[in-house]
């Protein structure tokens, strides 16, 4: 009796109301046409108010199999966000990330709330750019993921889960978001909390196209037969085939179809459809796996729409992926199968290296032949204005006090952000961590911008402006990261140093004074001490992304140098806290995070290497000191401290501070504990350097080099301004471990 109980059947769409504390519940009934029933009773789920954290940015995907249909999606979301307020912008980035399926046409985008990502969303929609959105095409079948680069992505991941500077945390999800419309899977659930919910959001919005199938003529033979589909010429654009190449894959091919179908070679036609084999969706899948697995490959099934057969499979792969099948067969027991090219026609050549076998980022060290220096002489003694890069890091927040202290020049700092008032927030903001005093509002002008960006992200007019009124170029700014590949550092630490030649070279001239690093450093004497010169050497032993893009750097301004550009090189080498009050930011500093992950296990390496560090405060004066000063005449200063500390010297001052470190011989600390450390170990994120391999040769030979440091013109410079390098001694080792105590980065002893 429906009128008379709580029961109904419900007819229509209405809104399921309830009286207040009760339950939603509902029977569902399907009854089968062969007899089946099946019954099944619905009860709403709790509501459970998820706790609220606040992230300093948000990162927010959308994908599509076209770029009508990304829009689209862009379009559909941005009209969401508008119809609905106070959104959870965690539970939105988890949905579009964790639940939903990635397509080919990606976009990725950084935002720190609702309204802001409604701004960014209307301005790509209208003209298909915005500041803080990435978007991209991937090839189908053609994502290469490189190791370095996924395994960047997913250090980027643990340091967001980590990471408490706000800087650093958008810097982590930009790299994440670029590498995510790149094609990368990179580990994104462990983005988010166990908080964090699958929200509604609009769904995929399918393409609007009509299919509709043509009369046939009451003539024509009806015939299930695919065979004419084998006549189609797939492949037929390729050029340069290799027939050997080609006749041997089609073996191999044809063998793994026989035995994933158990057929007969004379079964098995190459022209055939490989559909029409047998392989289903599912075979197709495995089959796919398959050819990875051997050749090394990352094909999906969807090439078999495209190369449908043996013959044409074998066409794409002999000449599309020619250099991965042979080099993955190259030394096996199959590599007197494959057959070899022909000899090239000029054989006496080919001793000589070709182009590409230099790597990439050593090509990247050519300077534009029309960036030419103007014929005023720059303004570097008393400058009116001077430009900083970088102010918002840890050198650059004590080279902006020094240039304010030395100078009556208005210093203009480029800052990424969103306005100026966040400008203005993060250099004060940064520059508090590191001074008593005051921020000088007087003559620092923060402007808004991005070094990787055309005009420096400035707009024309403000571009303008500051190429005509800038006397000085301080450029400080880089990005700093322990395992990044050369080509995600190269926006920032190499297009940024041909921009700021650009501009030395704009409206009038500049000189540009660069704070580059001694792991950059390659040139070297008979006895194997590295100088202090512009860099000529090959740089093939540099290790590691960092070192070649400041090499990189250094090479393209040796370069303007010579055609009469004003250009000073600074290497630092380890920058330690500062002599009075210790303070040393603590997150991303690789010499503190093998201390402290030493400290963690109880153990730490025997090591004859030297760390060459210098205290913060006497690293940037020197540098201002230097480039102001009238009787500069070296170009390049390597700012290596002649007081080196032994590591043997800093483990006993540890000891001595109460922190139990059994010094072990390197091979047993590597195999026996270093090996067995998890996530909460300091050094986790950067294990590839110190595990053993060529990655951790190369990283040992970048530290023993910097113990032999030739700084002749530094040294003269330095008793020219009356200055000399500091002791690192105990008592300046016990103040920078009551700093880390104090800042729990390392516990207290008692």
């Amino acid at each position: 009796d429906f009128g008379s109980g709580p029961f109904y059947v419900n007819t229509r769409l209405q809104e399921w109301a309830v009286e207040r504390d009760q339950t939603r519940r509902a029977a569902v009934s399907s009854f089968g046409f062969s007899g089946t029933n099946a019954h099944l009773i619905l009860e709403e789920g709790p509501s459970i108010e998820p706790a609220a954290v606040e992230r300093p940015g948000y990162l927010l995907a959308l994908s599509a199999r076209t770029a009508e249909q990304l829009k689209e999606q862009a379009h559909n979301l941005l009209g969401h966000l508008k119809r609905t307020s106070g959104l959870s912008m965690t539970d939105l980035s988890f949905t579009l990330f964790v639940g939903r399926m990635h397509f080919t046409h990606r976009l990725s985008c950084l935002a720190r709330n609702q309204d802001e990502l409604i701004h960014l969303l209307e301005q790509w929609i209208e003209t298909g750019e915005a500041s803080q959105i990435y978007s991209a095409e991937i090839q189908e079948g053609r994502i290469r993921e490189q190791v370095s680069l996924k395994k960047f992505g997913n250090y980027c991941i643990q340091e967001c889960e980590d990471s408490t500077n706000t800087a650093i945390y958008l810097e982590n999800l930009a790299a994440i978001a670029e590498l995510y419309v790149q094609g990368y899977s990179l580990d994104f659930p462990a983005l988010f909390s166990r908080d964090a919910r699958r929200i509604p959001l609009p769904t995929y919005p399918f393409a609007s196209e009509r299919y509709w199938i043509d009369a046939i003529p009451a003539t024509a033979p009806r015939s299930t037969d695919t065979s004419n589909l084998n006549q189609q010429s797939y492949g037929s654009t390729f050029t340069g085939v290799d027939e050997d190449l080609r006749a041997w894959l089609e073996k191999e091919l044809r063998q793994m179809v026989m035995e994933f179908l158990n057929l007969d070679t004379d079964d098995v036609s190459l022209d055939k459809v490989l559909v029409d084999l047998g392989l289903d969706s599912i075979g197709l899948s495995k089959f796919a796996n398959a050819i990875n697995k051997k050749y090394q490959l990352d094909i999906t099934p969807v090439l078999f729409f495209d190369y449908p057969s043996i013959d044409a499979l074998a066409k794409y792969l002999s000449v599309e992926r020619e250099s991965e099948i042979r080099r993955i067969y190259r030394g096996s027991g199959a590599a007197a199968r494959l057959p070899a090219h022909p000899p090239r026609k000029k054989a006496q050549q080919t001793a000589q290296p070709r182009q590409a076998e230099v790597p990439g980022w050593i090509q990247d060290a050519r300077l534009d032949p029309h960036l030419q220096p103007l014929s005023d002489a720059p303004n570097r003694v008393a400058p009116r204005a001077i430009l900083l890069t970088g102010a918002t890091g840890f050198l650059g927040a004590h080279l902006l006090n020094d240039l304010h202290d030395r100078t009556d020049a208005t210093i203009y700092c480029l800052v990424r952000a969103h306005d100026d008032r966040e400008a203005q927030e993060r250099l004060q903001t940064n520059f508090a961590r590191y001074f008593a005093h005051p921020y000088g509002h007087d003559r620092i002008r923060p402007l808004v911008g991005d070094m990787t960006q055309p005009y420096l992200g400035l707009s024309p007019q403000t571009y303008t402006r500051l190429a005509e009124e800038t006397d000085i170029i301080v450029h400080n700014g880089a990005q700093l990261h322990h395992i990044a590949p050369y080509d995600h550092l190269k926006a920032s630490n190499v297009d940024s140093t041909v921009a700021m030649l650009e501009l030395a070279t704009n409206a009038k001239s500049k000189w540009i004074h660069y704070v580059s690093s001694l792991a950059a450093a390659v040139d070297r004497d008979d006895d194997g001490w590295l100088l202090e010169d512009f860099p000529q050497m090959d740089p093939s032993e540099l290790a590691g992304g960092y070192a070649q893009s400041k090499w990189v750097s250094e090479k393209l301004l040796a370069e303007g140098a010579h055609r009469g550009i004003g250009v000073t090189i600074f290497r630092p080498g380890f920058i330690s806290g500062r002599s009075d009050n210790a303070v040393w930011p603590l997150e991303n500093d690789h010499l503190l995070r093998v201390i402290k992950g030493c400290v963690q296990m109880g153990y730490a390496p025997e090591s004859n290497l030297t760390p060459n560090m210098a205290p913060v405060d006497f690293l940037s004066s020197a540098i201002v000191r230097i480039a102001l000063s009238e009787d500069m005449t070296g170009r390049v200063f390597n700012l290596a401290n002649p007081h080196v500390v032994p590591w043997e010297t800093i483990i006993t001052w540890l000891q001595g501070c109460g922190y139990p470190v059994r010094v072990v011989p390197n091979d047993v600390w590597r195999v026996q504990h270093l090996r067995h450390v998890d996530e909460a170990n300091a050094l986790f994120p950067v294990l590839s350097f110190y595990l053993g391999g060529e990655n951790t040769d190369r990283h040992a030979q970048l530290l023993s080099k910097l113990a032999k440091v030739r700084n002749d013109a530094t040294a003269r410079m330095l008793a020219h301004l009356r200055m000399s390098f500091p002791v690192i001694d105990r008592v300046l080792w016990e103040r920078y471990v009551r700093f880390f105590q104090s800042s729990g980065f390392l516990p207290s002893q008692t």
